[in-house]
Protein backbone atom coordinates (compact mmCIF):
# COMPACT_ATOMS: atom_id res chain seq x y z
CA UNK A 1 0.00 0.00 0.00
CA UNK A 2 2.92 2.37 0.76
CA UNK A 3 4.59 1.56 -2.50
CA UNK A 4 1.08 2.83 -4.28
CA UNK A 5 0.86 5.79 -2.27
CA UNK A 6 4.86 6.90 -2.74
CA UNK A 7 4.47 6.02 -6.61
CA UNK A 8 1.42 8.12 -7.14
CA UNK A 9 2.93 11.25 -5.52
CA UNK A 10 6.02 10.71 -7.69
CA UNK A 11 3.79 10.58 -10.55
CA UNK A 12 2.02 13.75 -9.84
CA UNK A 13 5.28 15.92 -9.04
CA UNK A 14 6.30 14.59 -12.27
CA UNK A 15 3.01 15.71 -14.73
CA UNK A 16 2.91 19.25 -12.36
CA UNK A 17 6.52 19.63 -13.14
CA UNK A 18 5.97 19.13 -17.02
CA UNK A 19 2.85 20.86 -17.29
CA UNK A 20 4.95 24.11 -15.48
CA UNK A 21 8.36 23.59 -17.70
CA UNK A 22 5.16 23.02 -20.72
CA UNK A 23 4.05 26.53 -20.18
CA UNK A 24 7.40 28.62 -19.95
CA UNK A 25 8.61 26.90 -23.30
CA UNK A 26 4.90 28.18 -24.82
CA UNK A 27 5.71 31.43 -22.71
CA UNK A 28 8.96 32.04 -24.48
CA UNK A 29 7.84 31.00 -27.66
CA UNK A 30 4.72 33.50 -28.33
CA UNK A 31 6.99 36.58 -29.19
CA UNK A 32 8.67 34.86 -32.20
CA UNK A 33 5.40 34.08 -33.11
CA UNK A 34 4.17 37.49 -33.43
CA UNK A 35 4.93 38.77 -36.55
CA UNK A 36 8.35 40.13 -38.97
CA UNK A 37 8.76 43.49 -36.66
CA UNK A 38 12.37 43.89 -36.47
CA UNK A 39 11.34 46.14 -33.06
CA UNK A 40 11.39 43.15 -31.43
CA UNK A 41 14.81 42.28 -30.29
CA UNK A 42 15.33 39.03 -29.04
CA UNK A 43 18.62 39.38 -28.10
CA UNK A 44 18.26 42.39 -26.04
CA UNK A 45 21.51 44.12 -27.19
CA UNK A 46 21.26 47.12 -28.58
CA UNK A 47 22.69 47.66 -32.20
CA UNK A 48 24.46 50.52 -33.96
CA UNK A 49 21.96 53.78 -34.42
CA UNK A 50 19.45 52.53 -32.35
CA UNK A 51 18.49 55.05 -28.91
CA UNK A 52 18.51 54.02 -25.81
CA UNK A 53 14.89 55.10 -23.19
CA UNK A 54 17.14 57.49 -22.15
CA UNK A 55 18.16 59.30 -24.80
CA UNK A 56 14.68 59.50 -26.83
CA UNK A 57 13.63 62.30 -24.93
CA UNK A 58 16.68 64.04 -25.73
CA UNK A 59 16.50 64.50 -29.57
CA UNK A 60 14.75 67.60 -30.75
CA UNK A 61 11.03 66.18 -31.79
CA UNK A 62 10.32 67.31 -35.37
CA UNK A 63 6.98 66.18 -36.73
CA UNK A 64 5.93 62.42 -36.97
CA UNK A 65 7.36 60.74 -39.85
CA UNK A 66 6.63 57.18 -41.36
CA UNK A 67 7.52 54.87 -43.60
CA UNK A 68 6.02 51.83 -44.75
CA UNK A 69 7.32 48.78 -46.99
CA UNK A 70 5.24 46.39 -49.73
CA UNK A 71 2.09 45.65 -47.93
CA UNK A 72 3.02 41.96 -48.58
CA UNK A 73 5.99 42.33 -46.17
CA UNK A 74 4.20 44.75 -43.39
CA UNK A 75 7.02 46.65 -42.53
CA UNK A 76 6.34 50.23 -40.81
CA UNK A 77 7.90 52.85 -39.16
CA UNK A 78 7.44 55.89 -37.46
CA UNK A 79 9.63 58.70 -36.23
CA UNK A 80 10.40 62.25 -35.37
CA UNK A 81 13.76 61.50 -36.64
CA UNK A 82 13.89 61.34 -40.52
CA UNK A 83 17.62 59.80 -40.70
CA UNK A 84 16.68 57.05 -38.59
CA UNK A 85 13.88 56.04 -40.73
CA UNK A 86 16.24 56.24 -43.53
CA UNK A 87 18.39 54.06 -42.06
CA UNK A 88 15.90 51.95 -41.07
CA UNK A 89 14.58 51.52 -44.45
CA UNK A 90 17.98 50.87 -46.01
CA UNK A 91 18.75 48.21 -43.41
CA UNK A 92 15.01 46.66 -43.23
CA UNK A 93 15.50 46.37 -47.90
CA UNK A 94 19.41 44.63 -47.48
CA UNK A 95 18.36 42.72 -44.62
CA UNK A 96 14.55 41.62 -46.03
CA UNK A 97 14.74 42.11 -49.40
CA UNK A 98 18.07 41.62 -50.60
CA UNK A 99 18.08 45.31 -51.90
CA UNK A 100 20.65 48.34 -51.91
CA UNK A 101 18.87 51.65 -51.28
CA UNK A 102 20.05 54.84 -51.65
CA UNK A 103 19.09 57.80 -49.16
CA UNK A 104 17.22 59.69 -52.03
CA UNK A 105 15.26 56.46 -52.33
CA UNK A 106 14.79 55.93 -48.75
CA UNK A 107 13.48 59.75 -48.42
CA UNK A 108 11.44 59.42 -50.93
CA UNK A 109 9.15 56.85 -49.21
CA UNK A 110 8.69 58.77 -46.30
CA UNK A 111 5.65 60.52 -45.74
CA UNK A 112 4.66 63.21 -42.93
CA UNK A 113 1.72 61.73 -40.58
CA UNK A 114 -1.29 63.25 -41.88
CA UNK A 115 -0.26 62.95 -45.46
CA UNK A 116 2.12 64.50 -47.87
CA UNK A 117 6.00 63.82 -48.75
CA UNK A 118 8.58 64.72 -46.61
CA UNK A 119 10.84 66.92 -48.95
Amino acid sequence: MLKHLVSGVVILILVFGLIAHAQDSMKAAAPKEMGKSEMTKESGKMEKGEMSKGEMGKAEMGPLMSATCDPSCGWMMKSHDQKEIVEAMKKHAAKHHNMKMTDKEAMAKIKAEGGGDMK
